[in-house]
């Protein structure tokens, strides 16, 4: 799979590699690449149409950034987070938002809740709420600086910063032991070097040439190249491939499942990306890109999102119609049809989420609730603290079912492939 001009490294015990300045150089994109992800970006585009005329809009939107979230979980730490784990912490959370000011709350949430995999749920809900933030807050042509980078960063490690927890540029050396410990190893960038080259990085994000997906892809090998964090890094160049697609206008507000691809094949996700982890050195930084293997790799993941949206689109279509049925006559515009519209986005509900979700008062909440467990569409769960929670386990059950089929293996740490 790896491109044939890039030979193994074999001689040499340290691969010494600077980045090469973006705004400097010039990328081509060959035919069969270029058809492949105009292909793919029509596709993802008109997916995210489909999804926007839909009256389960808010219910897909919501249920696709978790996904994106659950799949990056499985990218970045080889774990399955469990889905009624994430949705039970954000049902906590949004019923006792004073949790959310800082991870240290958080994971007393967790821990009181029991939901275990403490670690790798808090940090996937955090990348869950960073995606989300960029999907409200990058608009097409907005100006990226150093400053947006951070502040993305800190999100995907704290949450919302409104506790003074935010990231830095790296201070230290990073040094990474290549894959095979025979061919030495990977020196990133000095400290001193990182700022202008990410001021680089941003001139290049705010230029729109290539397409969206091309630029998300050099945009992933140059982060992880210039390696500007400590922690957290392959969550933010997600999140950075996000913004690209806001800020390119390629998508609107839609999260796509991006971490989909590399979940899938998290091996040949690295090799591509991160090639001199394998031994492979990268002196020609420019011909291997324009060998066209990365766009190839981004055409491929952007159109296996799409699919995936259209995929979840017609999930939740087919929960609220079959939830209708077994509901019965409902007063159009009541409490419960609203609810019957959005809970396929937040199948784990309260009394406050419930009050949240559809803008209605605690008894008209508590009312449609109870409705609903009567039909049997939703069932008492565990209580969160002191209020009574419930679940849409058909909801859980459809969405794991798409799971299911999308894997055929378990999935595949990141750092399983990288020697630190």
């Amino acid at each position: 799979m790896f491109p044939r001009h890039v030979e193994p490294l074999s001689n040499r015990c340290e691969m010494e590699y600077t980045p090469i300045p973006l705004c400097s150089q010039t990328f081509v994109l060959h035919e069969k690449a270029a058809a492949a992800l105009s292909r793919a970006e029509t596709e993802l585009a008109r997916a995210e149409e489909r999804v926007l005329l839909s009256p389960n809009s808010k219910a897909v939107l919501k249920a696709l950034s978790r996904y994106e979230a659950l799949m990056s979980s499985r990218v970045v730490y080889g774990c399955k987070i469990n889905m009624l784990s994430m949705l039970r912490l954000e049902a906590a959370q949004k019923t006792y938002p004073v949790y959310n000011k800082t991870n240290e709350l958080l994971l007393q949430l967790i821990n009181s809740e029991g939901l275990g995999e403490v670690e790798g749920l808090l940090e996937t809900f955090r990348y869950m709420q960073a995606i989300e933030w960029i999907s409200k807050t990058i608009k097409r042509n907005s100006v990226i600086l150093p400053k947006t980078i951070l502040n993305i960063h800190s999100r995907c490690l704290y949450g919302p910063l409104q506790c003074g927890e935010k990231a830095v540029f790296r201070t230290g050396q990073h040094i990474t032991q290549v894959k095979d410990a025979k061919l030495g190893y990977y020196r990133a960038p000095d400290p001193d070097e990182i700022l202008a080259l990410i001021e680089d990085y941003c001139d290049f994000i705010n230029k729109d040439i290539l397409s969206p997906a091309a630029q998300a892809g050099i945009s992933h090998f140059q982060i992880e190249s210039i390696h500007p964090f400590e922690a957290s890094l392959d969550a933010t160049e997600r999140a950075l491939s996000h913004m690209i697609f806001f800020r390119r206008g390629l998508l609107r507000s839609t999260i796509a499942p991006l971490a989909l691809g590399p979940a899938r094949s998290t091996e040949a996700h690295a090799r591509y990306l991160l090639p001199y982890h394998f031994g492979y050195p990268v002196g020609d930084v420019n011909s291997y890109i324009n060998s066209g293997a990365i766009f190839t790799l981004c055409a491929y993941y952007t159109e296996l999102a799409a699919r995936s949206i259209n995929c979840f689109l017609d999930t939740v279509s087919n929960l609220e119609s079959y939830w209708r049925q077994q509901a019965g006559k409902v007063e159009k515009g009541s409490t419960v049809d609203i609810m019957l519209r959005e809970l396929p986005g937040m199948p784990v509900v309260t009394v406050k989420t419930v009050m949240d979700l559809v803008g209605r008062s605690f008894s008209a909440s508590n009312d449609a609730l109870k409705k609903l467990q009567k039909v049997g569409i939703l069932k008492p769960m565990t209580p969160i603290q002191k209020s009574q929670a419930f679940v849409a386990y058909k909801a859980v059950h459809a969405f794991e079912k798409i799971d299911q089929k999308l894997f055929i293996k378990d999935p595949i740490a990141l750092d399983d492939l990288i020697i630190e």
